[in-house]
């Protein structure tokens, strides 16, 4: 059991950086998958192919638009997180991990939540008669996306800067800049264009770098721990849990209006916070 825990603590980014939901339910669940798949000859690659079916058929069965269709939908989706979760352990446990894997792992994420607003705009419009849910399921579907990149962007900055890291996402976006202008396959060029966009849109929310001394890491670990777990409460997991809830509840129009409003506050009151915060942190440090 010693040794399984640690295998496992190996495999995951960073606890801290982690949503609840994943460190203590997905994560686990996909590293007994990965552990599993270790053993034949399937590639994280392979995982993501089946994230990717899989999450057609979660789009159908939200596209039917009965209580017990969007049911399946939601229950279907938590396996498609804990394959989510497995492809990327694979990859740690079997020393296959690499740039491409990444940017396919990310497309199959934004591809799959796509296909949830479009299954649950369907779904709805055609139960209740009432199309305007195409514009709150629209509305809810780039609220998520917003939610996803920011916090994966404090998350992957926690991660850095407490792991010494700091350069690590830049050095990451010149290769990708240099693969980019060197491609010669076009679902290459396409990958790591997104990637590249995706980066940029970060980057907006990011200030200067800093790492200047030894107890760095340390003091912007103490200082942004608790920021960090405030931001997983919008990540893509809560997102999954909320629909699995919603669905129990008959009520997935609602997880639409929670999303593209009361999250949307959440998110903005939380940057205000982040954006303070990272000012005084840093005007501190240059004294």
């Amino acid at each position: 059991m010693a040794k399984f825990k640690d295998e496992f603590h190996k495999s995951l980014k960073g606890i801290d950086g982690e949503e609840y939901v994943d460190t203590f339910f997905y994560r686990p669940l996909g590293f007994i998958l990965a552990k599993l798949s270790s053993l034949t000859p399937i590639t994280p690659n392979g995982i993501s192919f089946l994230v990717f079916l899989t999450g057609l058929l979660t789009t159908y069965f939200f596209s039917r638009g009965t209580p017990s269709k969007i049911l399946l939908g939601g229950i279907l989706l938590q396996i498609v997180n804990v394959l989510d979760c497995a492809d990327g352990q694979l990859a740690r446990l079997k020393n296959r991990g690499n740039q491409l894997g990444r940017l396919i792992d990310g497309l199959v994420d934004y591809l799959v939540f796509f296909g949830i607003y479009l299954g649950i705009a369907i779904g709805l419009s055609k139960s209740t008669g009432n199309h305007w849910y195409w514009l709150v399921a629209i509305l809810a579907g780039l609220s998520n996306a917003l939610h996803s990149a920011l916090f994966d962007n404090y998350r992957q900055r926690f991660i850095a800067y407490t792991t010494g890291e700091v350069r690590k996402r830049q050095d990451e976006y010149d290769v990708f800049s240099k693969k980019y202008s060197t491609a010669s396959n076009l679902f290459s060029r396409i990958l790591i264009g997104l990637y590249l966009r995706y980066t940029e849109f970060q980057q907006i929310f990011e200030r200067e770098v800093w790492q200047e001394s030894k107890d760095f890491a340390q003091i912007y670990s103490q200082k942004n721990r608790l920021l960090v777990r405030l931001w997983s409460f919008i990540g893509s997991s809560f997102h999954i849990v909320l629909v699995l809830i919603m669905a129990i509840l008959e009520r997935i129009d609602l997880y639409l209006w929670l999303t593209a409003t009361v999250m949307n506050i959440y998110a903005l009151v939380l940057y205000i916070v982040q954006w303070n915060h990272d000012r005084i942190f840093y005007m501190k440090r240059r004294k």
